[in-house]
C-alpha cells in the first residue's frame, strides 16, 4: 500500500507545501527490519518505531508521530493523521485550510455511545471509561490538528490513562479537556454517514478531499483517480466504489 500512495496522492508531482511519512512498527523481524531500512533509503518517508503494530497500540503509535512532528515539523502549520485505505486530494485539502483557524479540523462526530459489547473490537469496560457516550472526536481516517494543538495535546495525555481507540483519545477526550476547538466538515472529510452530493464551493471547485476504505493497492489507484474526477453535485458515487 505504501507504493500505492506514493504513487497517487503522496507523489511529489501533486504538491508543493506538504510532506508526508509512514509511521511504522517494529517488525520484530531481521529480514524485514533491513528491507524496511533499504526503503527509506531509496524514500526517506519512513518513521520506525519501537512499537509491536496492533491495534491496541494505535494510540501509542499516533502520539509517536505527534511526537515525531513536534520535534522536527514545528513550524509547520497543521500535523495531519491519515489512514493507508484514504484517497486523498491534496491540493483540494490545503484550499479547504487556507483561513482555517486554530481548531482541529475533520469529519466530526457526535454524541456517539461507548461499546459495552463484550465481544466487539471497540468494547470499553465502564471502569475504563464510565460515561455513556464519547465527547465529540474526529472519525479516525484522517484529521487536521494545528500545530500547537498538536504540542498540548501530546503534553496533556499524561493527565489521563490510556486509551486505546486513538481517535476518540486525542481528539475527543484529551482536546475536549485542553479546550481545544473542532470544526466539523463533512464535504471536505468523508464519513461513513453519507454523503447525498458533492458540494462546491462559490468557485464550483468540488469540496471532497478524502475518501476512505480502500484496502488493496488497486482499490486505492481506483478511489484516487475517482476523486480526481467528481464534479459538482455529483450522486450515489460510492454504491460504485464499494464494490472494488
Amino acid at each position: 500500500m505504501r507504493q500505492a500512495i506514493r504513487s497517487t496522492w503522496a507523489h511529489p508531482d501533486n504538491w508543493t507545501h506538504a510532506s508526508f511519512f509512514f509511521a511504522m512498527g517494529d517488525p520484530r523481524d531481521v529480514e524485514i527490519s533491513k528491507n524496511l531500512e533499504a526503503e527509506n533509503e531509496d524514500y526517506g518517508d519512513l518513521i520506525i518505531t519501537d512499537l509491536v503494530d496492533s491495534y491496541k497500540n494505535l494510540t501509542l503509535k499516533v502520539h509517536a508521530g505527534l511526537d515525531w512532528f513536534n520535534r522536527f515539523c514545528s513550524e509547520v502549520q497543521f500535523f495531519m493523521k491519515i489512514d493507508d485505505d484514504v484517497a486523498l486530494h491534496v491540493d483540494r485539502l490545503l484550499q479547504s485550510l487556507q483561513n482555517a483557524n486554530q481548531s482541529i479540523h475533520c469529519a466530526a462526530l457526535e454524541n456517539r455511545p461507548v461499546n459495552r459489547n463484550e465481544d466487539s473490537a471497540w468494547y470499553v469496560p465502564p471502569k475504563i471509561y464510565a460515561p455513556s457516550t464519547y465527547p465529540t472526536y474526529c472519525a479516525g481516517p484522517s484529521y487536521m490538528i494545528p500545530s500547537e494543538a498538536a504540542r498540548v495535546i501530546v503534553e496533556k495525555t499524561s493527565e489521563h490513562p490510556y486509551f486505546f481507540i486513538d481517535d476518540v483519545f486525542y481528539t475527543g477526550i484529551v482536546a475536549e479537556a485542553a479546550g481545544i476547538p473542532m470544526e466539523g466538515n463533512s464535504k471536505v472529510f468523508y464519513t461513513w454517514d453519507g454523503l447525498e452530493d458533492v458540494k462546491c464551493d462559490a468557485n464550483g471547485t468540488p469540496l471532497l478531499a478524502t475518501m476512505f476504505h480502500f484496502k488493496t493497492p488497486e482499490a486505492l489507484f481506483n478511489a484516487y483517480d475517482h476523486l480526481l474526477g467528481i464534479s459538482c453535485g455529483q450522486k450515489s458515487w460510492w454504491d460504485r466504489l464499494s464494490g472494488w
